[in-house]
């Protein structure tokens, strides 16, 4: 499957969320062996992201700027410079082109009593096919 790294972040949290649910073991099988695919994949992503925090000095959550009431103006200025330089270089690389051979889930096979979000769907983008 081709896709990004940035429906591989997605895909990660969605099928986190199918992987602690009661599921048939064939079907829990095939989770497992997704995530554990896509989580071999997104180690460099990790990584990296890992290393442009600390280039950009983000101690803490990137998405949680600092407490603006703690910093003069211009540190303000600078934390949010540096907060938009880190996005960018993030998003380029969220951008870039991930391989990853796994078989798709068919809806079918989750079953009718399965329930998951219209949000989660659609996260798993190309992991989930139709019937």
């Amino acid at each position: 499957m081709e896709t990004t790294v940035r429906q591989l972040v997605a895909a990660r949290s969605s099928l986190s969320k199918i992987g602690q649910k009661e599921l048939p073991i064939k079907l829990s099988f095939k989770v497992t062996t997704i995530l554990k695919k896509i989580q071999q994949e997104l180690e460099a992503f990790d990584e990296e992201r890992q290393k442009l925090a600390q280039k950009f000095n983000l101690n803490q959550n990137p998405n949680e700027p600092k407490d603006p009431n703690s910093l003069t103006e211009e540190e303000q200025k600078q934390e949010q410079e540096k907060l938009q330089q880190f996005q960018l270089e993030i998003n380029q690389v969220l951008d870039e082109k991930a391989n990853v051979m796994i078989d798709s889930i068919k809806i079918s096979e989750f079953g009718d009593d399965f329930k998951i979000s219209p949000e989660d769907l659609f996260l798993l983008g190309d992991v989930v096919s139709e019937w």
